[in-house]
């Protein structure tokens, strides 16, 4: 069952969702499905979306959300699953967020569905992304919010998520850059996707990379793209 299809069979709590997001979580998430992991859902009102997402990835996921109790709909969430668990602070807070980690391990996959403003949303994770495990993901949801007035945005208005973004993009590339150190996030970040108001840090470790040439008689190139070179004679 897709995600979409587990959205239209849910029972239970209720899950708000832009609709455009369901095919590219079934992209994202599919291989994670059956497998022992963590996720964090940042922002969660009623509880819903983490009863779906432990419905679609299944039994060995354990589900953590987090939300403040600044909503009334979080102030009495309760689980009949064991695998779901629900902690009440700000996603700001940098020792709770620690505390989190600490409890939970490392998270494989986190989505950021809070209050969308971009001082909480960098700190989350700036806090949190270190903690993402080695092949995880790193969901920021509703990331329009930051060209609203009403959410500390503006169109290029320094400090808003999606200059943060911009940065963050100058980052991974950053052994292209003259003078430019490499960061923790430059050798552990494989990529960045951006979709409409959603953006994808995918986590992939540090990997070697060459240009090739199709020409060369020193080098062959398996089915899976990796590279061999032999010593010319």
């Amino acid at each position: 069952m897709d995600l979409w299809a587990a959205f239209l069979n849910k029972t239970g709590k209720q899950v708000d969702k832009w609709s455009h997001y369901f095919p590219i979580y079934d992209e994202i998430l599919s291989r994670f499905r059956g497998l022992r992991l963590n996720l964090l859902e940042i922002g969660v009102a009623g509880g819903g979306s983490l009863e779906l997402w432990s419905s679609y990835l299944g039994q060995r996921a354990t589900v953590v959300g987090i939300d403040s109790l600044q909503d009334s709909r979080t102030s009495n969430i309760n689980f009949k699953n064991p695998n779901i668990h629900f902690e009440v602070g700000d996603q700001a807070d940098r020792v709770f967020l620690s505390g989190l980690i600490q409890k939970f391990g490392e998270f494989d996959i986190v989505i950021d569905d809070g209050s969308h403003l971009p001082s909480d949303v960098i700190a989350s994770f700036e806090a949190i992304y270190p903690h993402v495990s080695k092949n995880g993901i790193y969901i920021v949801e509703d990331v329009h919010a930051s060209y609203f007035k009403t959410h500390q945005g503006g169109l290029k208005k320094p400090g808003t998520f999606i200059e943060f973004l911009k940065g963050k993009i100058d980052e991974l590339h950053s052994s292209y850059i003259g003078n430019a150190s490499l960061t923790r996030f430059t050798t552990e970040t494989e990529s960045i996707s951006i979709h409409d108001s959603m953006v994808i840090f995918k986590k992939g470790g540090s990997r070697w990379k060459s240009t090739v040439n199709s020409h060369d008689p020193f080098f062959t190139a398996d089915s899976n793209g990796l590279v061999r070179y032999t010593v010319g004679k």
